[in-house]
């Protein structure tokens, strides 16, 4: 399983994806820039019952986008990452 994260624009994103790439669970949230606040709670909710342990990888987008939303994603991730011995890599995202 993989878990995807974008918190690089105005819209947010998490998506929890098997192996071969098909989309098991998704979210997003076009709240504006308050990704600080909600990102971990839809992370939450895209995982369920899925453990952080059981992640075969987790990748974020590295920008461009908000100071905040750039940042917000990758520690978040890289948080979770620190508990599993999941690969951690980040993207940029395409315009």
């Amino acid at each position: 399983m993989i878990l995807a994260v974008d918190a690089s624009s105005v819209t947010a994103a998490a998506a929890l994806c098997s192996g071969d790439g098909a989309v098991v669970r998704s979210d997003f949230l076009h709240n504006g820039l308050t990704h600080s606040e909600t990102l971990l709670p839809m992370i939450c909710r895209v995982l369920g019952d899925t453990s952080v342990a059981d992640l075969d990888a987790i990748a974020v987008t590295a920008g461009p986008g908000s100071f905040t939303g750039v940042r917000a994603a990758p520690s978040t991730a890289r948080s979770g990452q620190r508990r599993s011995t999941s690969p951690f890599s980040t993207r940029k995202r395409a315009l």
